[in-house]
């Protein structure tokens, strides 16, 4: 996706966001649906592993380590260990969705990929997470392809920890859910090369920062909200890769140090558009002189909306309307929402139906979700 980054028309346009499948989920901020897609259900006969000894396997790792490479794993509602994947080609799929399949990685990290090109798809996936290494997912050198999981539970804070740690590695997260994770580093952090692409998601109930990203990224169309940081909750700071966060929507943070940003683009190489961040008792958007800030909407910071470096185009302060926040619904009104229409006006950022952009996590090519 390198060609797409930067490219104004381009943008959010990528073949592989939103997914005929995503449309018409009308519980927009993932409370219950997140991975609990209907499989196959309770029939021993579709799992390779289950844990009450009624499929050939009751322990992941043991069918992994038994497995071809291209295999598929068909997982059985349970609770399973740690999982380590090393240099293998394989698809795990809980059959029952993540809130019946559990991987625990007790005082280890879920599930670690080295070398790996990976699919994971209804999981809920906790542990400890390791010194620099995620409790939900550790990817190094890995190709990851992650749908409808939840990443929750993780405790960690005497080192380095993050709910899902990524390097060097190309990955996908739709529609995952991060939440009730307390971390040293952030629920997600990306670095040092690959790339990232996140949409769909849900981030509610963390504590410390929410994003940490320093890799080629695109991140969009999620919701975050009821998130406790420290000095920030999204922290932009790459040395060379693209970063794009676009129509997302962050509200109702709390700040433990009250003089910190909700979000901090702090690159020359971050765009932040077409996004709302709502409702702290921080500050809201802060910004190298060089980043790209534009169309946003943020409003009722107890600090600054916008600090003095952002001098984007478009910015906004004002109420953004959200349906019903009270009941967790952070779509805009919209009929009387201030950010219909005023999101980025380039054709290539306009919504599914043709108007022009809303801001938010409903606006723009895939905000239906």
């Amino acid at each position: 996706d390198d060609d797409d980054t930067g490219d104004d028309d381009d943008t959010g346009d990528d073949d592989d966001t939103g997914d005929d499948d995503d449309s018409g989920d009308d519980d927009d901020t993932g409370d219950d649906d997140t991975g609990d897609d209907d499989d196959t259900g309770d029939d021993d006969d579709s799992c390779d592993v289950n844990g009450d000894g009624t499929a050939p396997f009751t322990d992941i790792q043991d069918a992994v380590d038994a497995a071809t490479d291209g295999d598929t794993i068909h997982v059985c509602a349970g609770t399973y260990d740690e999982v380590v994947l090393d240099h293998r080609t394989l698809q795990l799929v809980g059959v029952d969705g993540a809130a019946a399949t559990l991987i625990d990685g007790g005082m280890d990290g879920a599930v670690t990929s080295d070398g790996s090109t990976v699919e994971l798809t209804g999981f809920t996936m906790t542990g400890t997470a390791p010194a620099w290494g995620g409790g939900g997912l550790t990817g190094v050198d890995s190709t990851l392809v992650v749908t409808d999981c939840v990443v929750a539970d993780v405790n960690a804070t005497d080192h380095p920890t993050y709910g899902i740690y990524l390097s060097d590695s190309v990955t996908e997260l739709h529609r995952i859910t991060f939440e009730d994770n307390v971390t040293s580093n952030g629920a997600l952090g990306g670095f040092d090369g690959g790339s990232l692409h996140v949409w769909h998601s849900v981030f509610r109930y963390n504590t410390d920062m929410v994003l940490n990203i320093n890799a080629e990224s695109q991140i969009h169309n999620n919701l975050m909200y009821a998130n406790e940081c420290d000095d920030r909750c999204i922290n932009l700071n790459s040395s060379g890769a693209s970063v794009w966060l676009y129509n997302n929507t962050i509200a109702d943070s709390t700040m433990l140090d009250t003089s910190g940003y909700v979000a901090d683009v702090g690159s020359a190489y971050s765009n932040f558009q077409n996004n709302i961040v709502a409702g702290s008792n921080g500050g809201g958007i802060t910004a190298d002189n060089v980043s790209a800030v534009d169309h946003n909407d943020s409003w009722d910071h107890s600090g600054d909306d916008y600090d003095a470096w952002v001098t984007g185009v478009g910015n906004i302060d004002v109420n953004p309307m959200f349906a019903d926040p009270a009941n967790l619904d952070f779509s805009i009104d919209p009929g009387f929402s201030p950010c219909v229409d005023a999101g980025n006006p380039l054709p290539g950022y306009d919504d599914a139906d043709g108007t022009t952009n809303d801001m938010g996590a409903h606006g723009g090519p895939d905000g239906t979700w």
